[in-house]
């Protein structure tokens, strides 16, 4: 049945969306090849702009040692991970881009 080949397919769009959104690999250590991948998974641009809701104001005091502390801002760990706060619309945008272009390639291939 249709559900059934669904089911047995979505390791093919879900292992390269883990692989190539950035949680395990930055786009830097991606091989030159390979980077372009990024660019059309969904999951990169979703996982920024929660990474930005979560760190982007953030700023935690740490034990560093006895009676030191050391500040940690959140914007050094996006900065480090190559997400910049300045452009969350335009990763709003791809991601909606990307939801028109995947329902228009729907709307085509069921007519």
């Amino acid at each position: 049945s249709s559900a059934t080949s669904a089911i047995q397919l979505s390791p093919v769009i879900a292992v390269p969306q883990i692989l190539f959104s950035g949680l395990f690999l930055k786009s830097d250590q991606l091989k030159a090849y390979l980077r372009w991948i990024q660019y059309v998974c969904c999951l990169k641009y979703t996982i920024n702009l929660l990474c930005i809701g979560e760190f982007g104001d953030l700023e935690l005091q740490l034990p560093s040692g006895p009676g030191t502390t050391m500040v940690f801002h959140g914007t050094e760990f996006l900065e480090g991970q190559d997400i910049y706060e300045d452009q969350w619309w335009l990763y709003v945008m791809i991601l909606v881009l990307i939801f028109v272009v995947f329902r228009i390639l729907a709307m085509v291939s069921l007519k």
